[in-house]
C-alpha cells in the first residue's frame, strides 16, 4: 500500500527484465528481477493502473516506509506481521 496515497498495490507477475535480450551464450547476464503491480484506488487511473518496479526498487521503497506490505495468508487473512 502506498503510505502517501492509500492506494493498494498487487503483486500481478514477475519477470525477469533482460530475458529475451541477449541471445548470445557466451555473455552471462544476471537475472534483474521485477513486479507488474495493478494499482487500486480513487486516484488509479487507466494511464498508472499498472507500473513495474524492481524487486529492489520496492525493497527500497519499503525500507524508506514509502510502500507498506501486507501479506495474506492461503486463507486470504491478512498476516500478523503484515
Amino acid at each position: 500500500m502506498d503510505s502517501q496515497t492509500r492506494e493498494v498495490g498487487l503483486l500481478v507477475e514477475r519477470y525477469d527484465v533482460f530475458q529475451g535480450y541477449f541471445h548470445n551464450e557466451s555473455e552471462e547476464i544476471r537475472s534483474v528481477w521485477a513486479w507488474e503491480i495493478l494499482w487500486v484506488g480513487s486516484q488509479s487511473k487507466k494511464e498508472n493502473r499498472y507500473q513495474s518496479y524492481t524487486e529492489l526498487g520496492l525493497v527500497s521503497l519499503l525500507r524508506d516506509k514509502t510502500l507498506k506490505l501486507i501479506t495474506l495468508n492461503s486463507n486470504g487473512i491478512k498476516d500478523k506481521n503484515g
